[in-house]
């Protein structure tokens, strides 16, 4: 007698914008990669989203589920049924009652002057530059602040001290590329980090990542200021696609795009907004928890490019 298939049920509590576009019926693809709290899925149009733990930190791709499904594999086949997710013949995600998640952004009443936000950036940077722990391109962060003021940063230190040496000089060179507030120079400088360091996502690809966020929405917030227009960016996202891997290539350009995990948005948005001092800590702390160095790559980056408003100072 043949044993019936037995479903396991999962319920999502929140949904980014990108994975509710993404999750019609009809839809259909492959597990592409498992990991510990996440799961990244492709569709058959290449179109990647992922699942996520509770104390896993929003993105626009994100189903943040109630329960990690262990048995996931990579390979598994997936459908989008009515308000299914359905993965393997053992997974059903209800996707009908999930909550919407939108990142928050700056209230434009509320943008501080560029001066004022410079100041902002180079208190929580004194707070920032030596935070115990780095990982990553992260024990370079007193080392930036160090070559942007000319002074003395704290010096690097990091478990991954072969990456920062191998990174650092082009991370000097965009160090000065964003106080020159020149993009074609940025773009042509970071690619030579691109893939740059192990794991699913490189250092050199998230700390890229981060500046490009910075750099999008300083453009957002001040167009005036910030008038570069798209082409730097798009070619060096043309050219980059190459040198990583798939996974790595659709976060990056996200990011240049101005899509990001939760705390990257509350982070930057509350530079721009006069955030205290205790709130920005805790929003670096909670970037810093994404991955193993995912996000202490990508807060270099975000302070990198914050760099950009030392012109205006």
């Amino acid at each position: 007698m043949k044993t019936a298939t037995i479903i396991h049920p999962f319920y999502i509590e929140q949904m980014g914008k990108a994975a509710h576009r993404l999750l019609t019926p009809g839809l259909s693809g492959q597990v592409l990669a498992v990991f510990s709290n996440v799961a990244y899925l492709s569709s058959t149009q290449e179109e990647l989203f992922w699942l996520a733990t509770e104390n896993t930190p929003m993105h626009r791709r994100c189903l943040q589920i109630t329960f990690y499904p262990c048995t996931l594999e990579t390979g598994m086949d997936f459908t989008v049924l009515g308000n299914s997710l359905l993965i393997g013949d053992v997974i059903a995600i209800d996707l009908a009652n999930a909550d919407s998640w939108i990142p928050r952004t700056f209230d434009p009443e509320r943008l501080l002057p560029l001066g004022a936000v410079n100041g902002c950036f180079r208190e929580i940077l004194t707070e920032l530059q030596c935070l115990p722990g780095p990982k990553g391109l992260g024990g370079a962060i007193g080392l930036i602040a160090g070559a942007a003021w000319n002074g003395d940063g704290c010096p690097v230190s990091s478990s991954e001290a072969a990456l920062i040496d191998q990174a650092s000089p082009v991370m000097l060179e965009l160090v000065e590329a964003c106080r020159a507030r020149d993009m074609a120079w940025i773009a042509q400088s970071g690619l030579r980090l691109v893939g740059l360091g192990p794991g699913l996502t490189p250092s050199g690809d998230d700390y890229l990542g981060g500046l490009l966020f910075t750099a999008y929405c300083l453009k957002a917030a001040y167009p005036t200021e910030f008038s570069w227009g798209a082409g730097p960016v798009l070619d060096f996202l043309h050219q980059a696609r190459a040198l990583t891997n798939r996974i790595s290539d659709t976060i990056l350009s996200d990011l240049a795009h101005g899509h990001g995990p939760e705390p990257l948005h509350d982070l930057v948005n509350s530079l721009l907004q006069a955030g205290t001092v205790e709130h920005l800590v805790s929003c670096a702390y909670r970037l810093t928890g994404i991955g193993h160095t995912s996000g202490w790559d990508m807060l270099a980056g975000a302070l990198t490019g914050m760099l950009l408003t030392e012109a205006n100072v």
